[in-house]
């Protein structure tokens, strides 16, 4: 994620990069469920530090504030749906993504040091992935410590959801401006920035939170649910059929011991 020294795209493409974002997550986990979650985010954390950052108007938009939102939403999707413990091991996963990519910029840099005796190691070309590094870790702990104190209960899940998701996000990209962006960026320019990509996060957290209710139909389930109903009522059904049995067979024998 060298967004501070990269060259920049248009700031269009992250409205082409944010619907390619959605449509991914909806085939993942419509069709892979908590694999496809996995997946997902394993993905578009190894996007965010390969794809160049997005040029607003002579201002440098870090591609984790379209990618991150969706990361940590599918976190919350895990551990709501599959359980603590499974939210844990999606964690260690991206955690082991993120410092294979912060170690292997280093030695690239270091390399490229060593052979052309420039200074490629510098805070500039690492501060950014050190810093999604560290944001990342902060915001993982913060967000377990909100779910536990604050759990989602079902009145206003879609609002809790997406604040959850905003918070999550607009401290994500606290520490990935203001610290990766020491000595490389202006304070000005990092607070204008931030400001941008925070009304972006929050537009992607709310968004996604919203449709939430189209992922994942599992119409599996729906059939193993209608089956369990037809099960259900060919058990009630039988057993009507056999009280209705028992019943004819003692007013038969009410009618013989009358005749006798």
């Amino acid at each position: 994620m060298l967004f501070l020294n990269l060259t920049a795209i248009g700031w269009t493409s992250i409205c082409l990069f944010l619907v390619l974002a959605l449509l991914g997550l909806w085939v993942s986990y419509s069709f892979l469920n908590k694999n496809g979650l996995f997946l997902f985010s394993m993905l578009a954390v190894m996007l965010t530090f390969l794809l160049p950052s997005a040029d607003f108007f002579g201002y440098v938009i870090p591609m984790s504030a379209v990618l991150m939102p969706l990361v940590y939403f599918s976190m919350l999707v895990v551990y709501e749906k599959y359980g603590k413990q499974e939210a844990k091991k999606l964690f260690i996963y991206i955690l082991c993504e993120i410092c294979t990519f912060v170690v292997s910029i280093f030695f690239v840099m270091a390399y490229i040091d060593a052979v052309s005796s420039g200074s490629a190691l510098t805070w500039e070309t690492l501060g950014s992935s050190i810093s999604q590094l560290i944001a990342f870790i902060v915001v993982v702990f913060l967000s377990n410590f909100l779910v536990e104190k604050f759990p989602i209960k079902k009145e206003h899940k879609y609002l809790r959801r997406s604040i959850l998701g905003t918070i999550a996000s607009a401290i994500d990209l606290l520490i990935v401006i203001m610290v990766g962006g020491i000595g490389v960026l202006t304070f000005v320019e990092m607070l204008i920035i931030y400001s941008i990509s925070l009304i972006l996060v929050a537009g992607i957290s709310f968004a996604v939170c919203y449709l939430r209710k189209f992922l994942n139909r599992e119409p599996v389930s729906k059939l193993g649910d209608d089956s369990k109903d037809a099960n259900e009522q060919t058990l009630e059904s039988d057993e009507n059929n056999s009280t209705e049995d028992q019943e004819n067979i003692e007013i038969e024998v009410q009618k013989g011991d009358e005749e006798n």
